[in-house]
């Protein structure tokens, strides 16, 4: 008897996941906008970054977080706003663009072949240098002209990721919640030369229908993974503060620091 209670008890505890709830604006006791930022690098992070899967692996879809927010927005499925102005919507093909401007600012612009110099060729190497030659070695030169596909190596832009989210202590359910408003991609130079760069934001009522779709790897347990969706919900990542309504965050202590703030501001709303 006490096993069936037990196993009633964990499948409806599995059926009522946490998730972002609504609360009304009278119900609104106490407010503030945090803008939170998660190394995507940090182990417990790490299967939002996607893994490699096996080729026995059926499940298929978006590997990892950055990967899903993409394909979504190439097949038409969310929208994409310019960082410098929310109120501008980007297409697919103009954050690839971004992408590609991000790309060259790293590594620079390649010329064309036909602007190449070649008076450092003499007649005595052309002799011996057949002209047909010439021609197939120029063909396998990379001129990077080849077809851009921003889905084939995400690294630069799974380093870090960040989102605006709102604390509210709801009144109605003596409780803080957490109500994420919009993920920000953001490209990161492997070398730490450049400065970091916003390259979409998304907002979050559209992108969790596509993170529902890709898969939040368990490595302890194969039979309980989730998605992506539902472990932002269940808040399932280390993240660290770096923005509380407008006011900057300049260290990891002050990060620390202003969060426990707003966890002991809850605490100190109860008395007993």
């Amino acid at each position: 008897m006490k096993t069936r209670i037990l196993i009633l008890i964990v499948v409806c505890m599995g059926s009522l996941l946490p998730a972002q709830v609504s609360v009304r604006k009278d119900d609104q006791f106490y407010k503030r906008l945090v803008v939170q930022r998660m190394d995507l690098d940090e182990k417990f992070n790490v299967p939002y970054r996607g893994v490699s899967r096996h080729p026995s692996d059926q499940d298929g879809g978006p590997n990892g977080m950055v990967q899903a927010l993409l394909k979504g927005l190439k097949e038409g499925k969310i929208v994409a706003y310019d960082p410098d102005d929310l109120t501008k919507v980007m297409t697919y093909e103009d954050v690839v663009q971004r992408m590609k401007d991000f790309e060259q600012a790293l590594t620079g612009e390649l010329g064309e072949i036909d602007s190449l110099d070649t008076d450092w060729v003499d007649d005595e190497w052309d002799e011996d240098f057949p002209e047909e030659e010439d021609e197939d070695i120029l063909e396998d030169f990379d001129t990077g002209t080849s077809e851009f596909d921003p889905l084939k190596d995400l690294s630069n832009y799974e380093s870090v990721v960040q989102w605006t989210e709102e604390w509210i202590f709801d009144k109605n359910r003596s409780k803080m919640v957490q109500q994420i408003k919009d993920i920000q991609l953001i490209w990161a130079d492997p070398g730490g030369a450049i400065m970091e760069k916003y390259l979409a934001v998304f907002r979050w009522g559209e992108a969790k229908e596509v993170l529902a779709d890709a898969r939040w790897h368990n490595r302890h347990n194969d039979a309980a993974h989730l998605n992506l969706k539902q472990a932002f919900d269940m808040r399932m990542f280390h993240s660290y503060v770096i923005n509380v309504s407008g006011k900057g965050v300049k260290s990891l202590w002050e990060a620390e620091k202003r969060r426990l703030e707003l966890v002991e501001y809850e605490h100190h709303l109860w008395s007993y």
